[in-house]
């Protein structure tokens, strides 16, 4: 079952509408699959019962979790100076009331990623859930069950009318294969743990391929996306 979250965000230098891909009832059911836009927005005050403006009970990550280590080498990795977020993702991540303060991401914490479609991707791990911010453009988070299982991914939609694109990031072990409606297969690019894949057909199917050998669908990027508001 493949459950969509909508939310329009205002990046820096590109102007999107983002969809956030999630497979499962049971994360939709923890309350997850919501974005968190850049300069500080918030969403909404509570989902399914649950109140997504209200830090973490377990506080602010003073370590990565075990659960994201064991599924990312970067986490592992001792922390170098690429690591550091840029200090707007650090304020927006911050912001009281924000997904990423329920989740408890500590900012200190993130990693580098990748830089795919020249835009630079990190991860920044918290005690309860991660985000993925994508520079320039804001954050996607989760529970850490789902990032260390699937990652993190959200789908682009360029208000100007252009081919939509997914960026993401994968765990260890993971890839992801992109179809067109030919049968012919998307060009996609990888950086570390992030990816990039652009709509190059009238449908684009992009499929995750976990280490374990099981497939989520991660939804359909098209070359003539829907105007907004559609």
């Amino acid at each position: 079952m493949m459950i969509l979250h909508r939310q329009i965000e205002m990046g820096m230098n590109k102007r999107l509408r983002s969809v956030r891909l999630l497979a499962g009832a049971v994360v939709l059911g923890c309350g997850l699959g919501i974005g968190l836009a850049a300069a500080g927005a918030t969403p909404g005050a509570s989902l399914f019962g649950q109140d997504l403006t209200a830090p973490a009970s377990g506080g602010v990550a003073a370590s990565v979790p075990s659960s994201v280590t064991s599924s990312f080498a970067i986490a592992r990795a001792p922390r170098t100076s690429q690591d550091s977020l840029p200090a707007d993702a650090v304020q927006s991540l911050e912001a009281s009331g924000s997904l990423a303060v329920h989740f408890g991401v500590n900012p200190a914490l993130s990693r580098l990623a990748g830089t795919v479609d020249g835009t630079a991707v990190w991860l920044v791990p918290g005690s309860a859930g991660s985000c993925m911010w994508v520079d320039g453009e804001g954050a996607e988070c989760a529970p850490n069950s789902f990032v260390s299982s699937q990652g993190l991914q959200l789908v682009r939609i360029p208000v100007s009318g252009a081919a939509s694109s997914a960026i993401g990031i994968l765990p260890d072990g993971a890839s992801v294969t992109a179809t067109n409606d030919d049968g012919s297969q998307a060009a996609v690019s990888t950086s570390g743990d992030a990816y990039y894949v652009a709509g190059a057909a009238t449908t684009t199917r992009v499929v995750e391929h976990a280490g374990n050998g099981a497939t989520v669908s991660l939804g359909s990027l098209s070359s003539h996306p829907s105007p907004p508001g559609s």
